[in-house]
């Protein structure tokens, strides 16, 4: 059985908002079993929770944010793409994230840095089992038309596999259209040509487990 995993001990670290250019202070603490990842606004009077989950992602222009409606207004924690694909990729299912502002600090730019403080805080493993999602039919959304189609599509893998492509009309970078794709199952996989699509994933590739995931991922972003 593979059970859930936590943080060993707190870990902090201090950075700047890539969007807001706020100084960050960010915690990781330890949590009890399903517990899921939790970001805490402790900046505000009254502290403000918000679940890691699917549907408090609200907004997606330009990183990943997490909302939360309360008395006093929308509450904010965005950016969180490269922190969570680390703690996803070190397998933590459970770890309160404590945030002094309503961004993630950027850190490096990459996964890598949380990596480092997730490891610098050990993993501990709990007595509960981990829970899955199984992909057991194609799922797609697009979004657009014609050169300005968007897609994203999850398909049934025996294992986990993510490929990537990118191409954007402007002039910087028409003409190097990007494609990345990495297979969890493959040793020694190439490099990828587009580092920046696949980074976070890369950097934390050696934490997971094939079986942990079953399910092939293609996006096509625009």
């Amino acid at each position: 059985m593979l059970r859930q995993r936590t943080l060993k001990s707190i870990v902090s670290t201090t950075g700047v908002g890539l969007h807001t250019g706020d100084k960050v202070r960010l915690t990781l603490r330890p949590a009890a079993t399903g517990t899921g990842i939790v970001f805490r606004r402790i900046d505000l009077a009254e502290p403000v929770d918000i679940a890691a989950r699917a549907q408090n992602v609200r907004d997606t222009r330009m990183s990943s944010c997490l909302i939360a409606d309360t008395a006093g207004g929308e509450v904010r924690v965005s950016t969180i793409e490269h922190l969570m694909s680390a703690l996803c990729g070190l397998g933590v299912d459970n770890a309160f994230v404590d945030v002094s502002a309503p961004e993630i600090p950027i850190l490096d730019g990459s996964a890598a840095s949380f990596v480092y403080l997730i490891q610098s805080a050990g993993l501990e493993e709990q007595s509960a089992a981990k829970k899955f999602l199984r992909v057991i039919k194609t799922v797609e959304v697009r979004e657009g038309e014609g050169a300005a189609l968007k897609w994203a599509r999850l398909s049934p893998h025996h294992g986990f596999k993510l490929d990537f492509s990118i191409d954007f009309n402007h002039p910087a970078v028409d003409k190097t259209g990007q494609h990345a794709s990495i297979d969890f199952a493959d040793p020694t996989p190439r490099k990828s040509p587009a580092p920046a699509l696949l980074d976070s994933w890369a950097m934390s590739r050696p934490c997971v487990p094939t079986a942990w995931r079953s399910a092939a991922a293609s996006t096509m972003p625009s």
